[in-house]
């Protein structure tokens, strides 16, 4: 019984070890959707182009651990500081949605819009 319990943890050890944990390189590339574009880049940098026009360059910070990941986007336009957060989730190498929200009184964020992007080559 000793000896099973052991291969059991063994085996749910190796199956940890061999799990995947996205980085910035896998983030790294054009993502379209429907009604957005964003290219991030390996400084930390991100392009947005949304429906009203290509937004100043941003940059970004992702936290890989939590899950979804939590993506925060800072950029100054016209002076103007503006901060997007949201959640990142990869469905596959080439498959991303992205969960952003709206920032209300206090830093409370509500329920956010889900966006799904597509990498493109």
């Amino acid at each position: 019984m000793r000896k099973q319990l052991l291969i059991l943890l063994f085996s749910l050890l190796c199956i940890q070890a061999g799990a995947q944990i996205r980085s910035t390189r896998d983030l790294i590339g054009k993502w379209q959707g429907a009604n957005m574009q964003l290219e991030f880049f390996s400084d930390q940098r991100v392009i947005m182009i949304l429906p009203g026009g290509k937004l100043p360059i941003a940059n970004f910070t992702a936290d890989y651990m939590r899950n979804p990941i939590a993506i925060t986007i800072t950029l100054t336009d016209k002076g103007q500081k503006l901060i997007y957060k949201g959640g990142l989730t990869f469905l596959d190498n080439e498959n991303i949605t992205i969960e952003y929200f709206s920032g209300g009184a206090d830093n409370v964020f509500e329920k956010g819009r889900v966006v799904k992007l597509k990498k493109q080559l």
